[in-house]
């Protein structure tokens, strides 16, 4: 063991410090192993298995992948790769290329309504048609802004500006339906006919170029859609100054006022090939309902074509295609793989905050809807008496959890949801099953057994930071394999690899001073601690297949 903590440690360092060649490591592969332990059960029920995780040491550009295969024998059982590169990078350009990205949030921001009303007041020019031609995109831009805010708003904000005395500092709340009559909704969408990043602040910064124009217009669409009235209670606190010119700078402190309320619009989505399907918490900080009658359709799971068929923007194109009730705290929207069927999740709750009181116990339902025919296929109670409903959702598989003893797993087979998994009575404490809703996690599907397999990271801590000038926080990594039967968990088990033995505090400690000294970067140990030479889960490579029989 001390002979692979230090061969380990070596490498390690070196590669962090520059100075070996992925050649000059393969010698050392004989040092690289993988160890099973059983936590619960038999490991023969993972028989025929095979298992592979990814492990790398950060900023070393030194990666592992680790193969494990459950039931084969000598050399065929298990095997470690040196990889000259990080996965995980290349697959994120690859889903980056072919997969949607889409989300809308709430965007106010002082700053920018400031600039909007009062600082960034263009005159056309003199002379010079493109200058002329840019103003106006320019006052066209602002115009089109300016469309949620209330008619006192820009009177409001020179008020506000001539109560700061000259190179003083004032503390205000906002209050913001004083500014706003209407949320102000910006987004983006990548991966589709329409590539869009749009926000307020960026549209009231802008250039007056074309393009900017054309954001502008999709983002009205948006909000001309999602016309929801500001909260009475909502406030912004901030800090204001007024420098030697005369501009306001303005700091946010993004934390509820006491006595106030906040609607954030937090929405969920999925995508099919076609159209992107979503829907939002209609509910405050408090648990109010915000209104949504102004909103085309009502409440719902709302779709947007990833390509206009009429030749508008997709953001014209929004309707509402199912009806939701906004008193319910929806927590998940899944497509099917073939794209016909959407799954949500749901449960009531009296609490606010977006979640169960702790003493308050709820029911978790799911309803299955056809997207043909825009109807309810099924409707399922999912877990009765539940505090803390916990939920994965990925198209294939439906993971739905107490996170104290209770595991559903549904898959999508033969065009509708079919329950593979139904345990009670499960130790939570046992590792891998408070990880199992992480969307990293692998599952396999065999007629009579469920297989899943999830990362587990055990954090860190150099508590002697004025000793020795630095401190890390690093993730020790191992894959963790659950196996469900028709009688429950049948097999638990923790899959090491021994990089993880550098982390014994010695060698731990003297490597980070090494890496201090001789790289200069006590600044970043300083300031920047909590992001670690440490070790980290490589995600594209946790993977769980079947019937390989040897590791490769």
């Amino acid at each position: 063991m001390k002979m692979r903590r230090i061969a380990a440690a070596v490498l390690i360092l070196s590669l962090a410090a520059g100075g070996y060649a992925l050649t000059q490591v393969s010698g050392q592969k004989d040092y690289a192993r993988i160890s099973e332990k059983t936590v619960a059960g038999d490991a023969n029920a993972a028989e025929g298995l095979t298992v592979s995780f990814g492990a790398s040491v950060s900023r070393s550009g030194l990666n592992w992948k680790n193969t494990y295969c459950y039931g084969a024998g000598g050399e065929n059982k298990q095997r470690v790769e040196f990889l000259p590169g990080n996965p995980d990078i290349e697959a994120y350009k690859t889903s980056y290329q072919t997969s949607v990205s889409f989300d809308i949030y709430k965007d106010f921001d002082l700053q920018s309504v400031n600039e909007l009303f009062y600082e960034r007041q263009e005159k056309l020019p003199p002379a010079g048609k493109e200058d002329l031609k840019t103003a106006k995109r320019k006052k066209e831009i602002k115009e089109i802004l300016k469309a949620p805010f209330t008619q006192n708003a820009e009177s409001y904000m020179k008020n506000l500006r001539d109560s700061i005395p000259e190179k003083g500092v004032k503390n205000i709340a906002i209050r913001v339906k004083d500014l706003i009559d209407y949320y102000i909704l910006s987004g983006y969408i990548n991966g589709t006919a329409e590539m869009i990043d749009i926000s307020f602040f960026f549209l009231t910064a802008n250039d007056g170029a074309d393009y900017e124009l054309e954001q502008a217009k999709k983002w009205k669409a948006w909000n001309d859609f999602f016309k929801i009235p500001v909260l009475e209670e909502e406030y912004m606190n901030y800090q204001l100054a007024k420098g030697n010119n005369g501009e306001l700078s303005v700091t946010a402190d993004y934390g509820i006022t006491k006595g106030g309320d906040e609607f954030g619009f937090n929405i969920q989505s999925c995508d099919t090939e076609e159209a992107s399907y979503f829907f939002f918490d209609a509910h405050s900080w408090n648990g109010r309902v915000v209104d949504t009658s102004l909103i085309p359709g009502g409440f719902g799971i709302y779709r947007m074509p990833h390509k206009s068929e009429s030749g508008k923007s997709v953001m014209e194109e929004l309707e509402n295609i199912y009806r939701l009730d906004p008193k319910a705290y929806y927590q998940s929207i899944a497509a099917s793989p073939d794209g016909k069927k959407l799954m949500i999740s749901y449960y009531y709750s009296n609490a606010g905050r977006r979640e169960p009181d702790e003493d308050e116990k709820v029911t978790l339902f799911a309803e299955v809807i056809d997207l043909a025919s825009g109807k309810c296929d099924e409707k399922i109670t999912l877990l009765e008496n539940c505090r803390w409903p916990v939920v994965r959702s990925d198209g294939e598989f439906q993971v739905f959890t107490d996170n104290e003893s209770r595991l559903k797993i549904y898959r999508y087979m033969d065009g509708r949801y079919r329950k593979i998994v139904d345990a009670e009575g499960l130790d939570f404490s046992l590792p891998g099953l408070t990880d199992i809703t992480s969307s990293s996690t692998e599952i396999l599907y065999e007629e009579g057994r469920v297989s899943v397999l999830c990362y587990e990271t055990i954090n860190t801590w150099d508590e002697d930071r004025s000793k020795n000038g630095f401190a890390r926080t690093g993730q020790c990594v191992s894959a963790v394999l659950n196996v469900f039967t028709e009688d429950g968990l049948a097999y638990c088990g923790r899959l090491y690899n021994n990089l993880q033995d550098f982390y014994d505090t010695d060698t731990y400690k003297e490597i980070g001073r090494k890496l201090w000294k001789e790289e200069k970067w006590g600044e970043t140990f300083e300031t920047d601690a909590r992001y670690p030479y440490g070790i980290s889960t490589i995600g594209s490579i946790l993977k769980l297949e079947t019937n390989k029989g040897e590791a490769k």
